[in-house]
């Protein structure tokens, strides 16, 4: 009886020390999950900046460009409206022709 009580005792003593161990073991890795998560937040975060940053940069020139392509818009359309309207008044100017002949 007694040797199985130095037995147990030995085992639980065994055991304590795996379990500190791996308490230990778990601490550590939550630090560093936390330490990488940490590093991951403040990377996305210089990264976000710097994508607004250049961004705010890109701001005016885009202003610009929009001001121009909205003005090439409105110089192809009032083409477009002077073509077919030239062509319409052509064709019935030569309709007209034809039939007074």
């Amino acid at each position: 009886m007694e040797d199985k009580c130095k037995e147990h005792t030995s085992r639980i003593i065994t055991v304590e020390k795996k379990q500190q161990s791996l308490e230990v073991q778990i601490a550590e890795m939550g630090g560093d999950v936390r330490h990488i998560k940490e590093r991951i937040d403040n990377g996305m975060s210089a990264t976000i900046t710097k994508v607004y940053d250049k961004l705010v940069e890109i701001a005016p020139t885009v202003k610009d460009n929009q001001d121009i392509c909205g003005r090439v818009k409105a110089f192809a359309f009032w083409i477009s409206v002077m073509g077919i309207g030239g062509g319409l008044i052509s064709f019935m100017f030569h309709m007209l022709r034809n039939v007074g002949a």
